[in-house]
């Protein structure tokens, strides 16, 4: 979809041509979304278990030395890292869905009223 010729000029006066994009676009990339999703989702989970192997580590200690030494950790700030590229990957896809459906909503309003005059 032609993202940037739409929002240069601040006006959104979608053709069928765009739809057509909007329409293409959300098709091929339904998979990437839902893929986009499972990885934050695992990412999630990924980090309590990185987190908890890195406490042990320290299991003599007291828990907030346990938390501080284990977010202090390379590898939690490494999935730290994944989890947020995962997160950036997800909301770019989510928001252009949206838009994508923006654009297929304003024209199906531009082709009702066109048909009210």
């Amino acid at each position: 979809m032609e993202e940037a010729s739409v929002f240069g000029d601040k006006r959104l006066n979608p053709t069928e041509e765009l739809v057509e994009q909007a329409l293409s676009w959300m098709g091929s990339n339904t998979g990437a979304l839902a893929q986009a999703i499972a990885n934050r989702q695992h990412l999630e989970q990924w980090i309590k278990s990185v987190e908890a192997e890195q406490k042990a580590k320290w299991k003599a200690e007291p828990a907030h030395v346990q938390e501080r030494e284990a977010r202090a950790s390379e590898q939690y700030r490494s999935a730290l890292g994944a989890f947020q590229t995962a997160s950036s990957e997800e909301q770019r896809l989510r928001y252009t869905w949206t838009f994508a459906e923006t654009v297929i909503d304003v024209f199906r309003t531009k082709c009702a009223n066109e048909r009210r005059v």
